[in-house]
């Protein structure tokens, strides 16, 4: 997951450099799927940790 973030944070500053007519859109596509990376890395992050503190409290 922590891969495919930076692949779409490299590929995001490739698009802002570009002269496409539909820049704009695409750097909020960008944007949008970052964030929704970001939140589901974690939210998994959150679900390790959790499962590590019950395993060890067991």
């Amino acid at each position: 997951m922590e891969s495919e973030i930076e692949r779409l944070k490299e590929s995001l500053e490739t698009d802002r450099l570009t002269k496409n007519p539909n820049r704009d859109e695409i750097i909020r596509w960008h944007v949008r799927t970052l964030d929704e990376r970001q939140d589901a890395l974690e939210e998994l992050l959150g679900l390790v940790l959790a499962r590590k503190n019950t395993e060890e409290a067991s």
